[in-house]
């Protein structure tokens, strides 16, 4: 409160001055430094934070230039254009700006939509019963995603379709977006929920760690294998497609059974859980093996033996993160039902 009575009487004072002596200034740039002041005073400059409070600063300072000298240049160079071009240029110049906000437009209403759709998913589970229904909730959609997601890499890769492995990229994106936005909002999640259902929120914490992980696994698998398919890389090898695709129905039988286990919260299965990861992992040593072979027999290139390897690695993260997640949601309800 001190701070910002500060903030606002001094600002308005230097603001007021300055204007009635006819001074030209910044108004958002003295009250940007009377902020900073105010701060460093009572000492609000931390570690975690007074990088980017001098980063504001030089941002705000470079900021009066470069916009000068932008504003000069485009101004000369449009007035050179209808100078030179008259009428033609005039409507030439009047169709970009049309195209342009046109497109800001588009632009500005999608972003909207995927700020929209973040925000419904954090207001369903800020409105979620108990922090259990609230956990379910966001597992499963997630791990849903995460198994289409996989599918459709696998398939895009094999048949070496880079519009389908565009589009599962910005689906990559998407899920990094929502598990970033969970992570973030950790804090104010965990305030919002009831007292009763505050020692439950380390295993809260530690389903948003893994689901953080396997959209970092993800991406790991979908933008590679857009880059090789997208730069022309020769295709895979016909048994490689194979050894994938068994992969992918296995990892899908086993995420349809996970999904399934945390829906109706039954979790006398985790053991048989495991036995399927296992056979999974199993099998993925078995085909690193393979590809080393291929490798020493010259079957296989550099840049396809990156990728393929490097695939069987993040399905191994994810896989090893999935079961970790199902023993953390069966952890905490546990004890929610231990503790009614």
């Amino acid at each position: 409160m001190v701070r910002a009575s500060v903030n606002l009487t001094v600002a308005s004072i230097l603001i007021s001055l300055a204007t009635s002596m006819k001074l030209p200034l910044s108004t958002t740039y003295v009250t940007f430094m009377v902020a900073m002041g105010s701060s460093l005073a009572d000492k609000a400059w931390g570690r975690e934070s007074a990088v980017y409070r001098i980063t504001g600063v030089i941002t705000v300072i470079g900021g009066w230039f470069m916009t000068a000298f932008t504003a000069f240049t485009v101004a000369f160079l449009i007035a050179l254009i209808i100078s030179w071009g008259g009428v033609v240029a005039i409507a030439a110049l009047v169709l970009i700006a049309l195209y342009t906000v046109i497109r800001t437009h588009t632009s500005f209403h999608k972003k909207e939509a995927e700020k929209k759709k973040i925000k419904r998913l954090a207001d369903e589970d800020l409105h979620a019963k108990n922090i259990m229904t609230k956990c379910s909730l966001e597992v499963r959609n997630m791990l849903k995603s995460v198994v289409d997601v996989f599918s459709n890499t696998i398939e895009g890769l094999t048949h070496e379709d880079r519009k389908a492995l565009k589009n599962v990229c910005k689906e990559v994106d998407g899920l990094n977006v929502d598990a970033k936005y969970l992570k973030n909002n950790v804090h104010n999640t965990l305030l919002k929920l009831q007292e009763e259902e505050g020692e439950t929120g380390h295993y809260y914490v530690q389903v948003i760690d893994y689901l953080r992980e396997m959209a970092h696994a993800l991406t790991f698998i979908s933008n590679p294998s857009y880059e090789y398919v997208d730069n022309n890389h020769k295709p895979l090898l016909k048994i490689q497609i194979d050894e994938l695709n068994e992969l992918r129905n296995n990892v899908t039988d086993l995420f349809d059974t996970i999904i399934s286990t945390i829906e109706k919260n039954e979790f006398n299965n985790i053991p048989n859980l495991i036995e399927k990861q296992q056979g999974i992992l199993d099998i993925t040593g078995l085909y690193r093996k393979n590809q080393i072979k291929r490798i020493k027999l010259d079957e296989a290139g550099t840049r396809n033996s990156v990728l393929y390897l490097g695939i069987l690695n993040e399905i191994k993260n994810f896989l090893l993160q999935s079961i970790n997640l199902v023993k953390a949601q069966r952890d905490f309800v546990e004890y929610q039902l231990n503790n009614k």
